[in-house]
């Protein structure tokens, strides 16, 4: 093959680019044609029975029947390109058989440094080549398989999005023997648990609390048929599966979330099944309270809620005025997560609070004082954002190691939170006029725009507040 490692774009003639398109780099040449600096194309690899170079710097033979079958790729004369002839995809349902596919890869002449040769190399077990002949639809040039979109490219090997999956032949991920198959591929990419969770039964239907303008109901939702299943089994099973560490933290916290959508309801199937770890963590490890919370994301205040409001942890001396020795502003830092339990950082609550526009002036924060703000916000604007969830610290300048950071910097102290929205025996405690009865909880959100939309909304002024569900709550220092 030695003949074509001196074939390169500088023995070619130059012509116009066809449709060029100026990027930073110069021209976008159309399939087949070798490109050089400016607005300028060579002529056609393909009139040699080439292919291009994946940079289009070079031409590139394709294999002849003196390469090794195995690594051997085809010229295509209608695509005029390397192929590896691939297996067709298979209409009907496959068995649990992995599908065989290899991947072209550009091997380079020691002497020039050019490509001048397209091998084909075998993918690895579970994993294909998703290549232009599987597309179903030309109007839609993606092949799509448990809720995740593949581009063709001849030149990478495609994992599908969990590890213990494979693609099958007819190019769909499913589970390896002894798995189930989980989420809703209309939200997201599906997954795969070894077990399903103690309670998994109506754990789509959330209900909404009724207010003073509403009554409560249910309704299924399509957000926590997709997540709950696979975080509760990685969250419950997380000693006896293969998840790493990681993914079970992350599983555990959006099981978290998905308790708090429910309002804490403990009759709800999320917060029975965090309880439930809560208790299996407890029974198994002896743990403290305190040392549960590192393990375990903290939703509820096990203390009645005087022992909550009149607990003095605060160490730092306050003041009314800018003082020496004392502080005369609280400072609130927020852990934030995504609904599906990644961990964002610790963002400053100013910014957080003002999720519909506008600014928060930073008196609201002086010591001793309250503010209202009102102000308009048109409440569809936050079918474009997402739903954070907030563990709520404040900081304690007079204690310098952090629990939370341990970074030596002021301690973050947890801050209770008092949602009425909070169900307990299907009542709401936190509602009523009798205090004594209030339950503290440690996680919040500020609206609501996931649970609730299982088909499209068109959203009416009259409803949007219940359709959003805008979250109130009350914090306790």
């Amino acid at each position: 093959m030695s003949h074509f490692s001196s074939l390169s774009i500088y023995s070619l003639q130059c012509i116009k680019c066809k449709d060029p398109k100026e990027v930073n780099e110069g021209c976008i040449c159309a399939k087949h044609f070798l490109k050089l600096n400016g607005n300028m194309c060579s002529t056609k690899c393909s009139d040699y029975n080439l292919d291009t170079s994946i940079n289009q710097y070079s031409c590139v033979a394709c294999g002849d029947e003196s390469i090794n079958i195995d690594i051997r790729s085809n010229y295509d004369q209608i695509e005029k390109s390397c192929t590896c002839n691939n297996p067709q995809r298979l209409e009907k349902k496959s068995d649990l058989i992995p599908v065989s596919t290899r991947r072209l890869v550009e091997f380079y002449d020691s002497n020039s440094s050019l490509p001048i040769i397209k091998h084909c190399l075998q993918c690895p077990f579970g994993k294909a080549v998703i290549d232009k002949n599987i597309i179903i639809s030309a109007d839609f040039p993606f092949h799509t398989t448990v809720g995740v979109k593949y581009k063709p490219d001849p030149y990478t090997c495609a994992s599908c999005p969990d590890p213990n999956m494979f693609f099958d032949k007819s190019y769909n991920c499913i589970c390896a023997d002894g798995f189930i198959m989980v989420g809703e591929k209309s939200i997201g990419s599906q997954a795969c648990i070894q077990s399903l969770p103690s309670f998994s039964t109506d754990y789509t239907a959330v209900r909404f609390n009724p207010t003073s303008k509403s009554t409560g109901k249910y309704i299924d939702s399509i957000i926590l048929s997709h997540f709950y299943i696979k975080a509760a089994s990685d969250c419950e099973f997380s000693t006896t599966h293969t998840a790493t560490e990681n993914d079970v933290m992350r599983a555990c916290q959006t099981l978290a979330n998905l308790c708090v959508l429910h309002s804490y309801d403990e009759g709800s199937t999320p917060c029975i099944e965090f309880q439930s770890i809560v208790t299996q963590i407890q029974l198994s490890t002896f743990r403290t309270e305190e040392e549960l919370w590192r393990v375990m994301p903290w939703l509820y205040y096990i203390d009645k809620s005087d022992i909550v409001t009149k607990y003095r942890g605060i160490t730092m001396q306050m003041s009314l005025s800018d003082q020496t020795g004392y502080e005369h502003t609280l400072t609130f830092i927020a852990a934030k997560y995504t609904v599906d339990g990644n961990f964002l950082g610790f963002v400053n609550l100013v910014d957080e609070l003002m999720y519909c526009g506008g600014n928060l002036k930073t008196e609201w924060f002086s010591f001793g004082k309250n503010r209202q703000i009102e102000y308009q916000c048109d409440l569809n604007d936050l079918l474009k954002v997402e739903t954070f969830f907030y563990d709520l610290f404040i900081t304690d300048t007079a204690m310098k190691k952090s629990h939370i950071t341990n970074t030596g910097e002021n301690f973050l102290y947890p801050v209770p939170v008092l949602s009425p929205n909070f169900v307990e025996s299907g009542k709401l405690p936190n509602s009523n006029k009798n205090k004594n009865d209030d339950r503290y909880t440690r996680r919040f959100y500020l609206f609501d725009n996931l649970v609730r939309f299982t088909h499209p909304i068109l959203c009416k002024f009259k409803e949007i507040c219940e359709i959003f569900n805008l979250e109130q709550f009350h914090i306790v220092i």
